[in-house]
C-alpha cells in the first residue's frame, strides 16, 4: 500500500512530454509534496531500474522521504529545480543532526532511517529529471554513512524463539540453527561447516548440542 494512489500516478506516465513537464515543473516550484509524489511514484513505476517491480515497500518509503525532504527544501529556500550543488549534503547533514520523533525512540535518527531518506530524495531529483523539469543532482555526492553498529546489535537473533525450537530439534538441526542465528550464516554455508573450520568447537558443539556429527 502507498501513499499517493498508483493509479493517478500511472496516469501520470501518459500525458504528453510538454505536459508532464509543466505538471512537474509547477510542482516543484510550489513545493507541491502530493503532487511530487505522484511524479515520484509515476517515475519510479515506469521509469526506474525496477520500474512495475519496485517492491511496495520502497515506494512507501520514498514517498515517506519525500514528505520530509520537500518541506526541509521550502523552509530552507532550497531550489528543488536548481538546487545547489551542496544542497544534498546540507540535508544529510540536517538528518544526522535531527533528533528522533518515533515510536518513543530517543537520540539521533538511525543510519537506516538517515539512508532510506537520501534515497528518496535522490529518487526525487531523479524522478523530475525524468519528467523534463529539472536535470539537477544534489545527490550526486552525497551518500549517508555505512551504519558501524555490529549486525547481531541491530537484528538480534530472535532468542526466546530459537530457545523454543532448539528444545525440539533434533541435534544436527539444533547446531545449524545456532550457526545460522549466532554466526550469521546462510543456509548453504551453514551446511558446509565442519568441526575444523571452528577454533574451540569441540567441546563447545558437544556441550550444546551433544555429539550430532552435524560438523563432521
Amino acid at each position: 500500500m502507498t501513499l499517493a494512489p498508483t493509479r493517478s500516478a500511472l496516469a501520470l506516465s501518459d500525458l504528453s512530454d510538454q505536459a508532464l513537464r509543466v505538471r512537474a515543473v509547477e510542482a516543484a516550484a510550489t513545493y507541491d509534496t502530493e503532487m511530487l509524489c505522484l511524479v515520484l511514484l509515476a517515475y519510479m513505476r515506469s521509469g526506474s531500474r525496477q520500474g512495475a517491480r519496485t517492491s511496495p515497500r520502497t515506494l512507501t518509503a520514498y514517498q515517506v522521504a519525500a514528505r520530509d525532504y520537500v518541506p526541509w527544501a521550502q523552509a530552507g529556500g532550497v531550489s528543488l529545480l536548481r538546487p545547489g550543488h551542496r544542497d544534498g549534503g546540507r540535508y544529510l547533514a540536517h538528518l544526522q543532526e535531527r533528533p528522533s520523533a518515533g515510536r518513543g525512540r530517543r537520540g539521533p535518527l538511525a543510519p537506516a532511517t538517515i539512508a532510506q531518506y537520501v534515497a528518496g530524495a535522490r529518487a526525487l531529483h531523479r524522478a523530475l529529471t525524468w519528467a523534463g523539469a529539472s536535470d539537477a543532482s544534489p545527490f550526486l555526492t552525497t551518500s549517508a554513512p555505512a551504519d558501524r553498529t555490529p549486525a547481531i546489535e541491530r537484528r538480534p537473533p530472535y532468542r526466546d524463539e530459537l530457545e523454543l525450537l532448539l528444545g525440539a530439534c533434533e541435534p544436527r538441526l539444533a547446531a545449524l540453527l545456532l550457526l545460522c542465528a549466532h554466526g550469521g550464516l546462510r543456509a548453504g554455508e551453514a551446511l558446509a561447516v565442519r568441526i575444523s573450520d571452528l577454533e574451540g568447537a569441540d567441546w563447545w558443539c558437544a556441550a550444546r548440542v551433544g555429539n550430532c556429527g552435524a560438523c563432521r
